[in-house]
């Protein structure tokens, strides 16, 4: 059984990481509350306007925040190796890399849903059938799980084992490190750069798509309440993507050069992990800003009808 030490001039960076992970699903645990009193309310017959979540865009912001919930809980499995500084390769370990690469696909999956869903709404004026959605979530799920049970297979090897400050796909594996854990990172970020690139290039008037005119996206204020309900709530996600570029990409740079042999400074590493679980964090304020924003527009909805 491997026993990585965690020594004391480096415990102050772990408790970091750690206390990220804690304040992640904290604060995504309090947008779970949230949904479910609005849930309860509307059971003893209140009157409560239509949420985000009533929504098809709502659904892949639910998948995404429940993602970044795993990724919460897979960091606070790891409060154990903190607690006895050192990280175990046991069945802990295992548990808490399997949890980390379920969070970690599905933080992806879904990023590139919304951004292809709010692509959709903003640019190309699509409203996506009710027979889309239900198939991309279920493959959604079933991809993150699949992935992230592979390497459990007996003939993979011991993939899953300590890995920088928790428990992951270890690093004596470059390639699969790179391929289970970093390519879907790297992958999502590129997806969402292009389109947010495109969304603000064509809001902006700067291109056009063919068959539309820079006035047909101007019309949103203008248009059907539905087409602007639409767009309230497509622009609303636009920061979805953005937060999971200016947050995971430093964090899959900075594994991918460990990969190339290069030491990377431990308050390198610490800033990573913090990153990676400071996006459970950020998503959530923006689910917060979100219900800000939109409430007025679904309260309208509500009282004028679908």
């Amino acid at each position: 059984m491997e026993i990585v030490p965690i020594p004391e001039n480096e415990m102050a960076g772990a408790i970091a990481v750690n206390a990220f992970a804690i304040l992640s699903t904290l604060a995504l645990f309090c947008i779970f509350l949230r949904v479910l009193w609005m849930g309860v309310l509307r059971l003893l017959g209140e009157n409560i306007a239509q949420s985000l979540f009533n929504t098809q865009l709502g659904y892949y912001a639910a998948c995404l925040l429940i993602a970044n919930m795993i990724n919460g809980i897979a960091g606070l499995m790891g409060l154990p190796f903190l607690v006895n500084h050192a990280i175990t390769d046991n069945a802990l370990c295992t548990s808490q890399a399997t949890v980390m690469q379920i969070g970690n696909i599905a933080t992806a999956y879904f990023t590139v849903a919304i951004a292809i869903h709010t692509f959709n709404s903003l640019v190309l004026r699509k409203r996506q059938s009710i027979c889309v959605y239900g198939p991309t979530i279920i493959i959604g799920w079933l991809t993150s799980l699949a992935v992230a049970f592979v390497p459990l297979l007996p003939q993979m090897g011991p993939l899953y084992g300590p890995s920088a400050l928790a428990c992951g796909v270890r690093p004596t594996f470059p390639w699969h490190l790179f391929f289970f854990h970093l390519l879907p990172i790297f992958v999502g970020a590129v997806i969402s750069a292009v389109l947010y690139t495109l969304i603000f290039l064509v809001l902006h008037g700067t291109i056009t798509i063919k068959g539309l005119s820079p006035e047909d996206h101007r019309s949103d204020r203008s248009g059907s309440p539905y087409q602007r309900f639409v767009a309230s709530i497509a622009r609303s996600m636009l920061w979805y993507p953005a937060a999971y570029i200016l947050l995971l990409v430093p964090y899959a740079v900075t594994r991918s050069v460990g990969i190339g042999g290069t030491v990377i400074p431990f308050q390198v590493v610490v800033f990573a992990f913090v990153c990676w679980f400071t996006l459970g964090v950020v998503n959530a304020l923006l689910l917060f800003n979100t219900f800000r924003v939109l409430t007025p527009a679904f309260e309208a909805k509500s009282i004028n009808g679908p």
